[in-house]
């Protein structure tokens, strides 16, 4: 999913440092997922999910991107 999320901030055309700041936020995510088992893959669910209910309303490839990135911050 990473690599998806890569690839709509570089099309995006977005800075080296916004790129950073937004590896260093998921990461971060990640990590304190990773410390709750309760709460265990909720990122990675509610991308998923974000990004099924755009494909079926027929989203634009950018718009499911950007949809499963913000998914990974709810």
């Amino acid at each position: 999913m990473m690599h998806v999320l890569l690839n709509w901030l570089n099309r995006r055309q977005t800075s080296k440092e916004t790129q950073r700041m937004f590896e260093s936020l998921l990461s971060l995510a990640w990590i304190v997922e990773a410390k709750d088992p309760y709460t265990g893959g909720h990122l990675w669910r509610v991308s998923q999910l974000a990004h099924t209910v755009a494909l079926a309303d027929k989203w634009t490839h950018e718009d499911r991107a950007a949809v499963t990135a913000w998914g990974v911050f709810t």
